[in-house]
């Protein structure tokens, strides 16, 4: 319970310190926490580890409804590059919205993901998407803000309109795989 007087939150009687606590049962040695905490969650029972697992290794989670905030435990906030040609529709796969990118140099930017880039670290990007060109880039990886350093058009169309993946092997060469040639609009389709 909270005592919302103190604001001290009590699990059977015993309250809970974020940020300092006393070190083997002394009172005195106490040991207090320097820095930011942000984005606290305490749930009211125990979590199985199929739930755990994904809140481990999620790192960002854009639903687009109707916002461009990210909705996973580390709260990346992206942007968004030309207003003008960007807007969110009524109409998405997975729940009410969904972000349109419709000019040419529309983009959303997820800042920060620094295991993105890191030797022999596994990782997922999941996506739907309903294309109305199979042209362009969807995902562009850069180690700098402004899409210079180290790039590679890691998700996009080859020039025969295929669904394409490259990744940067540990020899620094790109290694790509080479999908199906997807559907336009209306259809929805899921990538991982």
């Amino acid at each position: 319970t909270l005592d919302r007087t103190t604001g001290i939150v009590n699990i059977t009687g015993k309250p809970i310190n974020i940020g300092g606590s006393s070190i083997g049962g002394s009172t005195t040695a106490t040991v207090y926490f320097n820095g930011y905490i942000d984005h606290l969650i305490i749930t009211q029972r125990v979590k199985t580890a199929c739930e755990i697992l994904p809140d481990a290794k999620l790192t960002v989670y854009y639903p687009f409804e109707n916002s461009i905030h990210d909705y996973g435990p580390n709260i990346i906030t992206g942007t968004l590059s030309n207003g003008t040609g960007t807007s969110f529709i009524t109409s998405g796969r997975v729940d009410t919205y969904a972000l349109q990118l419709n000019m040419t140099d529309s983009y959303f930017r997820i800042p920060s993901l620094t295991s993105l880039g890191t030797s022999n670290q596994s990782f997922t990007i999941a996506l739907w998407i309903k294309p109305t060109a199979l042209s362009g880039t969807l995902i562009h990886l850069s180690s700098q803000s402004n899409g210079l350093g180290w790039c590679t058009p890691f998700i996009g169309f080859s020039s025969s309109r295929q669904l394409i993946t490259n990744v940067v092997s540990s020899l620094n060469t790109v290694i790509s795989v080479v999908g199906p040639q997807l559907q336009l609009t209306p259809f929805w389709t899921h990538i991982a």
